[in-house]
């Protein structure tokens, strides 16, 4: 809706901000083609109308997208010069966000850190919990990626899934929990996220926009995903999903799945891959007036 109402005013830069984000999107639902794509178009449109306006943010969020190191590196580059040109602040801050997950993608821990420090350091005097959750994220993941096995990091990467939940900074938990796994030799459903608001009284007709975060220890081509919704031992919804399942941490979307509320309970969710049994991934205690944001759960198979 907002890439439709920025060209019917004809406000560029608008319209490239809702591209950015759109390719941000298109990233996390593991659509790589259309990331890329709306990812350059923004960018083309923003060095037509000034890459000062968000030039940076774009290319951060084009880093963690690319494919390939040259793209990666090429971002990154041409996004660092342009925070030495007086940028704006909200480029600093994202920019530094995006080229950590950037780094740490492309197993470049040294560059994570640094990048980490350079958003410490912009902070230093007004800290914001987010740059600190961030700074603190990605200094542990690069330590993990480094071999770093110890007492300390197991405790800070705890903390940290702790902090993220609190905060909702949902979308940063995938790589700690795969950081935080024990056995590398099975798939593991993180957990299921669910954007939609339970109405204030019940009974409650929902469509949920269901996220699946996935750890797998290879990638698998094509797999049939389950998912049902149970209002405690009773089944209310159930949905299917083909994803190309890659290995590490990836993300699935199910279409909206409808889905009615008579009562209070406990909402349930479950998952199956291929022909694996059923397995809880996440629960919520539902009440009158309850907001929908599953916690994540790590269950291994």
């Amino acid at each position: 809706m907002s890439l439709q109402l920025a060209r019917q005013i004809d406000a560029q830069r608008f319209e490239a901000e809702a591209l950015a984000f759109r390719g941000g999107l298109h990233r996390l639902a593991g659509r790589g083609a259309e990331a890329l794509a709306d990812l350059d178009e923004a960018l083309a449109i923003s060095r037509q109308t000034g890459m000062a306006y968000k030039g940076p943010w774009y290319l951060g969020i084009l880093a963690v997208a690319a494919e390939d190191e040259a793209t990666r590196n090429n971002a990154l580059a041409e996004g660092e010069a342009l925070l030495a040109t007086n940028s704006i602040a909200h480029n600093h801050l994202n920019f530094r966000r995006e080229a950590i997950d950037a780094c740490l993608a492309g197993g470049d821990w040294t560059g994570a850190i640094r990048h980490a420090a350079a958003l410490e350091d912009l902070t230093r005097h007004e800290p914001l919990p987010w740059a600190t959750f961030f700074v603190a994220r990605g200094r542990a993941l690069a330590a993990y990626g480094q071999g770093k096995r110890d007492e300390a990091l197991a405790a800070e990467l705890e903390r940290l899934k702790s902090e993220g939940n609190r905060f909702g900074f949902r979308i940063a938990l995938p790589a700690i929990a795969a950081a935080r796994r024990e056995d590398n030799g099975k798939l593991i459903f993180i957990g299921v996220y669910a954007r939609d608001i339970i109405p204030s009284e019940l009974p409650a007709a929902m469509l949920l926009s269901l996220a699946v975060w996935i750890d797998a220890p290879a990638a698998i081509p094509i797999a049939s995903l389950g998912l049902q919704v149970l209002l405690d031992e009773e089944k209310i919804a159930e949905g299917e999903a083909q994803a190309c399942i890659q290995s590490g941490v990836s993300i699935t979307m199910f279409p909206k799945i409808p889905v009615g509320l008579a009562r209070a309970g406990n909402l349930v969710f479950k998952m199956r891959i291929g022909d694996r049994q059923w397995e809880t991934v996440s629960t919520l205690a539902v009440k009158p007036s309850t907001t929908l944001a599953l916690p994540t759960q790590a269950a291994a198979r």
